[in-house]
């Protein structure tokens, strides 16, 4: 599989990010997971346009990208996927719903899913954070600012909602990570 979108970046980071592509269209092709799902990400993968993007992920490897862009599940779990009781499975199903939810919202309003990452961390919480806070151009906050608008929105709408969303939408814009809680655990 290759992927014919050209790159933008300096010269030396399309070189580089274009080698990322190459080996990742390889491995993706490679892997051993779903046509349908593999068709989906290499989909997204394709309008991915941005080095840096493929520099930044370079060390995913090809049949974790179906899970990473949200194809096959909605978050990326930092911990051993077997769950020993029901309760952490209940937990963890709870969570990978609430995500689901997030992304649906966000896929609603046209946000690609590259732009953000959902994460279950250690304690089975969930997070979602922005995958590129780089640049300090006024444009470049501008379209952190909106993002984070967007993932504010979307948290308000599919779970629990935020205690300060001002303070998240600032934090989310400089690189830190919002809680999501399970409106459904809630009841």
């Amino acid at each position: 599989m290759t992927l014919a979108s050209s790159l933008t970046g300096s010269p030396k980071q399309t070189q580089w990010a274009d080698s990322i592509r190459s080996e990742t269209m390889t491995e993706l092709d490679a892997a051993t997971i779903a046509d349908d799902a593999r068709a989906a990400t290499v989909k997204l993968l394709g309008e991915v346009t941005d080095a840096t993007w493929w520099i930044e992920t370079r060390d995913v490897p090809g049949d974790r990208w179906p899970a990473h862009l949200g194809v096959t599940t909605p978050a990326v779990e930092q911990r051993v996927a077997q769950r020993q009781t029901d309760g952490a499975k209940q937990r963890l199903a709870s969570r990978m719903a609430a995500a689901q939810r997030v992304r649906d919202v966000l896929d609603a309003a046209g946000v690609h899913r590259t732009a953000y990452r959902l994460t279950i961390d250690l304690n089975d919480r969930l997070f979602i954070s922005q995958a590129d806070c780089s640049g300090s151009s006024d444009q470049r906050k501008a379209e952190r600012l909106a993002l984070a608008d967007q993932i504010v929105t979307a948290i308000g709408e599919a779970a629990r909602p935020l205690r300060d969303p001002e303070a998240t939408r600032k934090a989310l814009a400089n690189g830190g990570a919002a809680p999501i809680s399970d409106k459904e655990a809630a009841r």
